[in-house]
C-alpha cells in the first residue's frame, strides 16, 4: 500500500515531467542542484558542516584537495615536505587570483590559518589542526608550519582549511566578508538568500586551473526529500541529493533520470551530550540504550537495506584505524532493562531526541525509528527535528541531550577525522574523558602506521566497551537523483560535489 501512494503523489505532482522530462528543463549550461541542507553563513571559519564545505569548496580551496577517487592533490601548494619531526614546508602556486583581483601569496595563508586557530573565531575546523603553534611566511611562494608534536596528518586536514584574502578582509571587514566571500575557487558567488536558502555561483574565469565546463551553478535548499524529487521530476533542477529510497526507485526507471549510489564516508550515531544535565551522563544508560536498538530491523524495513550496520564503531571499513575485531552491539531489550535498573531508572525517563531533517537519507525517519525502541525500555523521546542551519547552532551551543548524527571518516579516510570530534577539546562539547583525550592525541602524533593503528583499537575497544559515547547506527548509502542532461557527476563518499568537470547538455 505504501509503494501504491508513493506512485500516486508522484504521479499528481510530476506527471507532466515523467511523460516529457525535456520539456521542463533548466537553461543550458546552467546545473540546478536541490539539496537537503546547505549553510546559515558564508564565511568558512565559522562554520563547519560537510554540506556547508560542500558550498565553500565552489568559492574557496585549501593547500591541499582530495581527488573524486580519494587521493591527496595539490592545490594551493604544489608541494609539501617535513623539514624536520614539527615543521611542514609547502610551496605555493603562482598565478593565483582571488575572486576579489587580489592575487594570492604567503600571507593569504598564515591570515586563513590564523583566523581558524583564534579562540574568539570559534571556528569549528580549529579542532582539525589545533596541533599548530605558527606559520611562517619564508617567502610569498612559501610558508613553513610549525606544530606543537609531530602531525603526520597536517597536510591531509589542511583541504578543508580555506584561504581567504588577506587584503581584501583588511579591505572591507569580517562583517561584510560573512555574506560576500571571495576565495579562488572555480566559482565566485553571484547571489546569496541568507539562511541558505538559495545560493547562486558564477564561472570564474580566471580560475587557475582552467575555467570550468557550466556557465553557473545554483543550489536550492529543500528540506523534504519528495519534494526534492517532485523538484527533479518536474525539470526544476538536475541532480537532488538524499532521495527518500521508495521514490529514488521511481527516478530511477523514469526515462531521462538515473540515481547515482555510494556509501558515504559517515558514521551515523545517536550521540549524548555529556556536558548537559540529564540521564545520558549514566554510563550504564548510554550502555542500556545501545542495546535497545534493533539496527537490523530498521536497516531492512525503513532504509531498504541501503547501508550497512556500523561494527561498534564510528568509523566505517574504509577508513584507516578501522578496527576489524569489533562487532556490532546486539539487540537485546531484556539486557537493556536490566542495565536501566541498574542505573536507577527501572521506570525509565523523558528526554528529546535532536535530528536534522534532509541532512542524512532517511534522517528523521530513522530517529523516530530509534525513539520508539527506546520507549520499549521505557526511554520516551520527543524527536525534535528541524532544519541543518538551526540544527548545527544547537550542535555548537551544546542544546540538546541526545542528537542524531553522522561524523565523517572522509575526505581523508583517516580515523583521526571523525573521532577528534569525541575530544572533550573539539568544538561541538559534547563528549569526551581523560584517557580518551589522551590516547586520541597520542594518535594524531604518532607517525608509525602500525602504531597509530593499534592506539586506534584501543580507542574504539574502549568506547565499545566502557564509555559507551553514543549508539553506533549505521553507515548509510548517498542517494542522488540525476537528469540525464549531466554528464560526468560522481557521488563521492566526501558529499563534495566536484563542478568544475560536469557538462550540462
Amino acid at each position: 500500500m505504501k509503494r501504491v501512494l508513493v506512485w500516486l503523489v508522484i504521479s499528481v505532482i510530476v506527471a507532466p515531467a515523467v511523460m516529457s522530462p525535456a520539456r521542463a528543463a533548466p537553461a543550458a549550461r546552467t546545473l540546478f542542484v536541490a539539496v537537503g541542507g546547505t549553510t546559515p553563513s558564508l564565511n568558512p571559519y565559522t562554520v563547519g558542516s560537510t554540506p556547508a564545505n560542500a558550498i565553500f569548496l565552489q568559492m574557496f580551496e585549501g593547500l591541499t584537495r582530495v581527488s573524486d577517487k580519494g587521493k591527496l592533490e595539490p592545490a594551493l601548494a604544489t608541494s609539501w615536505r617535513a623539514v624536520n619531526a614539527t615543521t611542514w614546508e609547502f610551496v605555493l602556486r603562482s598565478g593565483v587570483q582571488f575572486h576579489s583581483g587580489h592575487s594570492f601569496g604567503a600571507d593569504d595563508v598564515k591570515y586563513s590559518i590564523e583566523q581558524v586557530l583564534r579562540p574568539e573565531t570559534r571556528a569549528v575546523q580549529r579542532t582539525r589542526i589545533a596541533l599548530v603553534t605558527a606559520v611562517n611566511v619564508v617567502n610569498e611562494r612559501t610558508v613553513r608550519i610549525v606544530t606543537e608534536r609531530p602531525f603526520p596528518l597536517l597536510p591531509a586536514q589542511l583541504a578543508t582549511i580555506f584561504i581567504a584574502s588577506k587584503r581584501y578582509a583588511e579591505e572591507k571587514g569580517d562583517a561584510f566578508l560573512a555574506d560576500n566571500p571571495s576565495g579562488t575557487g572555480p566559482f565566485r558567488l553571484v547571489t546569496w538568500r541568507p539562511g541558505g536558502e538559495r545560493i547562486e555561483f558564477e564561472a570564474f574565469d580566471r580560475y587557475w586551473g582552467g575555467r570550468p565546463q557550466i556557465d553557473r551553478v545554483l543550489y536550492r535548499q529543500i528540506p523534504e526529500g519528495a519534494t526534492r524529487a517532485a523538484a527533479l521530476m518536474a525539470g526544476e533542477v538536475h541532480i537532488a541529493n538524499n532521495l527518500p529510497i521508495d521514490l529514488a526507485e521511481v527516478v530511477n526507471r523514469t526515462r531521462g533520470y538515473r540515481v547515482v549510489s555510494g556509501f558515504l564516508g559517515n558514521g551515523l550515531i545517536i550521540a549524548f551530550n555529556l556536558f548537559k544535565d540529564g540521564p545520558q551522563q549514566n554510563a550504564k544508560v548510554r550502555e542500556a540504550l545501545s542495546y535497545a536498538v534493533d539496527r537490523e530491523t530498521i536497516l531492512r524495513d525503513l532504509l531498504k537495506g541501503h547501508g550497512r550496520v556500523l561494527n561498534g564503531q564510528v568509523l566505517t571499513p574504509e577508513a584507516f584505524g578501522y578496527n576489524p575485531g569489533l562487532k556490532p552491539i546486539p539487540f537485546d531489550r531484556e539486557r537493556a532493562k536490566r542495565l536501566m535498573a541498574e542505573a536507577g531508572f527501572a521506570n525509565g525517563f523523558s528526554s528529546t531526541l535532536a535530528t536534522p531533517i534532509g541532512r542524512y537519507l532517511m534522517d528523521r525517519e530513522i530517529a523516530i525509528a530509534v525513539a520508539a525502541q527506546f520507549q520499549e525500555v521505557g526511554v520516551r523521546m520527543t524527536v525534535q527535528g528541524m532544519d541543518l542551519g538551526s540544527f548545527g547552532k544547537g550542535l555548537l551551543e551544546g542544546q540538546f541531550p541526545v542528537f542524531l548524527v553522522g561524523w565523517q571518516n572522509s575526505p581523508q579516510f583517516d580515523a583521526d577525522t571523525a573521532l577528534q570530534w569525541f575530544q572533550s577539546s573539539s568544538a561541538y562539547k559534547w563528549t569526551g574523558d581523560p584517557t580518551t583525550d589522551e590516547l586520541l592525541l597520542k594518535a594524531r602524533t604518532t607517525v608509525d602506521p602500525a602504531q597509530r593503528q593499534a592506539l586506534y583499537a584501543q580507542i574504539t575497544e574502549q568506547m565499545r566497551t566502557r564509555t559507551f559515547p553514543s549508539v553506533f547506527l549505521f553507515q548509510t548509502k548517498l542517494l542522488y537523483g540525476v537528469s540525464a542532461q549531466v554528464d560526468n557527476f560522481v557521488a563521492r563518499p566526501d558529499e563534495y560535489y566536484n563542478f568544475r568537470t560536469i557538462r550540462v547538455r
